[in-house]
């Protein structure tokens, strides 16, 4: 019994372990398993997951990955991409790994979301090429900042025409930039127009380059620029509103703006309100508007009714219809040249003045007026020809670079410092009547020589003051006074002949200048306490007549004073006045 049992033992072990050698041998001669595993390689772009199938079952295409500068083009079996995968046909039976196929992108399309703003078109460029900023999208009651790279709006854009010092962006992939906005009321302060249910703008104080300024404030039509309101506040680009109507005084003094384009609503523009925006290169005017025009693409503001040009720059062509260069027209413009046509019949205040790059002018015959200051400061400017004028007003050439200029025939005033710290060598006033403002050559260093000076019958004070060259001028006999610092400075004048009319001589007349001997005629009647003092040279003095003492004191008052000569009958007046301890002689007229 015991045997028995033990047999049946050893039996049911048997069985047990045929079974488990049995299931060995079927999976070791590649029982199918229930799942298989595809794996992605995306060869450098973004990482796929992989994916597990079951047995004999096809796989749903992953979304496509990504890789900065190529296009995805599909999935292969090899890494050499012999055979493309098929999503759709093929069936997975063992484990399998995928390999991205790409292809360099040679154009990329740039999005931009605007914002809230309006919209602005996709833009497709080619690899390697500079991005051009898009127009500015508008959005109400905000002010547009720049556009960036990142959706926290932190990360500025470099397009490629605003980067000159700094590379640009280069475009490795599609991408999206964003707008960024700053509310109007942080940058801008409005105030409402008296009278009406309008607004002006009265000050900035963002610091944006670019602005395209807004249509309404607090829903009702903003028209108005006030003066000053963006001066130096260093814009490179303005848009106009359609509603604005005027542009006040100085409103955007010394920005940095390229161009301009007055819109068709503008009904008012100060002649200053560009003032000193030295790169302004464009001008134009909207066709539509009735006040103001910029005819025949000239780069300036001409105001229709009057022909007047209201201003320009650079670049401006004046048009042969234009009447009137108004005053400031082109003050501190980077000119170098310019023609005025015939048909101009007025140049007015300071149309040129300060136009340091200007060397060429060329003046219209039909000119009858010009205002004071034209040419003020022109520094390079070295000669002119005017047409024939009746007055070469106040200022006209000071501080320029004058050296050569012929007076017309035609001239009979030349007004306060016309012709001051020029470069002049000589002046011929053509023995004309002509009548001369107060500093008319003063300062004119280079000054040697005067002619035809006898038509003039009046100095003016300072008349001569610092013309340190100068070395002859013939007064005319109707001078009837020398004014104070007529001569002040004048070291190379070393003999005058004073005219035969004069009467009297004014304080510091000669001050600094290097004369050595004077001759009063026997008119002179006055001569101021400090008539000669200062004149460092003067050695002698004749006299012919009996004057005051306060008269002879003034000339004892000169301190290089040696010798007074005097006619025999006055001898003895003269020496008791100058008295016992005086250092002076007095001799008497051979």
């Amino acid at each position: 019994r015991q045997v028995l049992m033990k047999s049946k033992l050893f039996q049911n072990f048997a069985i047990v372990l045929l079974i488990g050698l049995f299931s060995l041998t079927l999976y070791a001669c590649g029982e199918t398993p229930d799942k298989w595993t595809v794996s992605f390689d995306s060869c450098g772009g973004s990482a796929v997951q992989s994916i597990q199938v079951e047995d004999n079952n096809r796989i749903e295409e992953p979304d496509d990955p990504t890789k900065a500068g190529y296009i995805f083009i599909a999935w292969y079996k090899e890494s050499s991409y012999e055979n493309e995968f098929n999503f759709e046909t093929e069936r997975v039976t063992n484990d399998i790994t995928l390999y991205a196929k790409w292809e360099e992108q040679t154009s990329f399309t740039i999005k931009f979301n605007s914002n809230g703003g309006s919209k602005v078109d996709d833009v497709v460029i080619n690899k390697g090429e500079a991005l051009s900023k898009p127009q500015n999208p508008s959005r109400l009651n905000y002010a547009f900042v720049e556009w960036c790279k990142d959706e926290d709006l932190t990360i500025p854009f470099k397009f490629g025409a605003d980067w000159v010092d700094e590379p640009y962006e280069v475009i490795t992939q599609d991408m999206t930039l964003y707008a960024k906005w700053v509310h109007i009321d942080q940058i801008y302060t409005f105030e409402k127009i008296e009278g009406a249910n309008e607004y002006e703008i009265v000050d900035y104080t963002g610091d944006l380059t670019e602005l395209t300024l807004p249509d309404y404030y607090s829903g009702k039509p903003v028209t108005k620029i006030g003066q000053n309101a963006f001066r130096d506040a260093g814009l490179e680009n303005i848009t106009f509103s359609s509603n604005l109507e005027q542009i006040d005084n100085m409103a955007f003094y010394g920005n940095d703006l390229v161009s301009i384009e007055i819109p068709a609503s503008v009904t008012s523009i100060s002649y200053n309100a560009f003032m000193y925006c030295y790169d302004l290169e464009k001008i134009t005017v909207d066709p539509n508007n009735t006040i103001y025009d910029s005819r025949e693409d000239c780069n300036a503001v001409i105001e229709i009714a009057t022909d007047k040009l209201i201003f320009g720059c650079q670049n401006t062509t004046i048009p042969d219809s234009i009447k009137i260069i108004g005053e400031y027209a082109f003050e501190d413009v980077s000119l170098k040249e310019i023609v005025i046509p015939d048909g101009v019949v007025e140049v007015q205040a300071r149309a040129f003045s300060d136009c340091i790059y200007l060397n060429n002018v060329t003046l219209a015959g039909s000119i009858k007026t010009f205002g004071e200051s034209v040419f003020y400061g022109c520094v390079r400017l070295t000669s002119i020809t005017l047409p024939q004028i009746t007055t070469i007003p106040d200022k006209m050439f000071e501080s320029s670079g004058l050296e050569e200029i012929t007076i017309p025939t035609t001239v009979t005033k030349i007004g306060e410092k016309a012709f001051s710290s020029t470069k002049i060598t000589s002046i011929n006033l053509n023995n004309q009547k002509i009548e001369l403002g107060e500093g008319v050559f003063d300062s004119c260093r280079n000054l040697v020589s005067v002619e035809g000076f006898s038509g003039v019958t009046s100095l003016p004070r300072r008349v001569f003051y610092y013309c340190d060259k100068l070395t002859d001028i013939t007064l005319s006999d109707q001078i009837r006074s020398i004014p104070e610092n007529a001569f002040t400075y004048c070291r190379d004048l070393t003999s005058l002949t004073l005219p035969t009319s004069l009467t009297t001589i004014y304080n510091y007349a000669f001050l600094n200048c290097m004369v050595e001997s004077l001759s009063l005629p026997q008119s002179v009647e006055v001569i101021y306490p400090y008539a000669l003092s200062g004149a460092s040279n003067l050695k002698t003095i004749t006299i012919q007549n009996e004057l005051s003492s306060s008269a002879f004191r003034a000339i004892t008052n000169c301190s290089t004073l040696e010798t007074i000569y005097v006619p025999s009958e006055y001898l003895e007046y003269y020496t008791a006045e100058l008295g016992q301890d005086s250092t002076i002689n007095i001799e008497v007229i051979q």
